[in-house]
């Protein structure tokens, strides 16, 4: 049986007018004033364009319908084991809820139900976009045992028409307004990477002007997420492959004999309070083609079954209601948040 994803689509919440100044456009928020007590998280993707951003939130959005289904029908807290059934396929089952075509691709006529992404070297995602309704998910950490979880999208960088500032502006307004950051990277982390991520975080403090927040560092978490990885010594073995990424990220963040290295390395341990690396290795062919059609069986499995493990491990372990000024954000709150971020950059 289909499940159809419901009503929510994705809306473009900033755009950017010819010479690089931002734009908020006021449609209409559907969480204005959507549960507005609730404590709100807010999970981010930036990165290089055409590196599979959007590709992969429309899994992080298939993994919320069915989290966020199965405590509507439940009424209670979600058996992960649920969530992590492998059907005769060797699919986890809720990478198919929804159907055996992945949301948002662009030869979909219903692609409004998932952020739009298609094969080739055209740019796809311009300005910053929000999934217009936050999903209600269990959190046993908040007195109501709840939270609500946004979704944002944001224009890839570094394509050739995009200059240095908005890029900062749009990396540093995407830290600023999430609690969770993937930084999505091509194949390897390199050393420009972090120069890059210290340089917009920096951005990201003089817009808020604050420092460090306490005793804690101003930005929750980022995750370095690697995409097409080639390093595993065994791709199929999962529990190998985290031993792996573990020694890799030790490795990267690791001290340096140089002091300019060093500087860059503890600047990024000043502004984040966790930062960790996760590895991906290629999807397939059939999905770098333009001809993609957003088929879930073409996949490799072996992306598939990390993919799952990287996903559930977002929202088990690692997300967090958006925290500023060490003090939780609510839904009814967050858009005056934004806005004004928004007009300071």
């Amino acid at each position: 049986m289909t499940v159809v994803l419901g009503c929510r689509q994705r809306l473009q919440y900033f755009s950017y007018e010819e010479g690089g100044y931002a734009v908020y456009n006021e449609t209409s928020l559907s969480f204005r004033i959507f549960l507005k007590t609730v404590p709100i998280a807010v999970l981010s993707i930036v990165g290089a364009f055409r590196s599979g951003k959007s590709f992969l939130l429309n899994f992080i959005l298939r993994y919320l319908h069915a989290l966020e289904s199965q405590v509507v029908i439940c009424h209670s807290s979600l058996d992960n084991a649920d969530m992590k059934t492998i059907n005769k396929d060797g699919i986890y089952s809720w990478i198919l809820y929804g159907g055996a075509i992945l949301e948002g691709y662009s030869g979909n006529t219903s692609n409004s139900k998932g952020f739009n992404f298609r094969g080739g070297d055209a740019r796809n995602t311009e300005g910053i976009w929000f999934w217009n309704k936050p999903f209600i998910i269990p959190d046993p950490t908040t007195a109501g045992g709840k939270m609500a979880v946004l979704i944002m999208d944001t224009q890839g960088m570094w394509d050739g028409q995009t200059g240095q500032g908005l890029t900062a502006s749009i990396f540093g307004l995407s830290t600023l307004l999430s609690s969770y950051q993937i930084y999505n990277v091509d194949r390897r982390l390199q050393e420009d990477f972090l120069q890059h991520l210290a340089l917009f975080t920096d951005y990201s403090i003089r817009i808020r002007d604050s420092g460090k927040s306490g005793d804690h560092p101003p930005f929750q978490h980022i995750d370095f997420l690697v995409r097409d990885y080639a390093n595993f010594r065994n791709e199929s073995n999962q529990a190998s492959c985290l031993k792996e990424m573990e020694s890799y990220k030790n490795s990267f963040l690791s001290p340096r004999n140089t002091e300019d290295l060093n500087e860059t390395r503890n600047q990024i341990k000043e502004c984040y309070q966790m930062i960790d690396v996760y590895c991906l290795p290629h999807p397939g062919l059939e999905v770098s083609r333009v001809s993609y059609d957003g088929t879930i069986k073409t996949i490799s499995s072996a992306f598939l079954n990390l993919l799952s493990n990287y996903i559930t491990s977002i929202f088990t372990k690692g997300l967090e209601p958006l925290e500023i000024n060490n003090r939780p954000v609510y839904t009814k709150d967050y858009e005056s948040y934004f806005v004004c971020y928004l007009n300071l950059g």
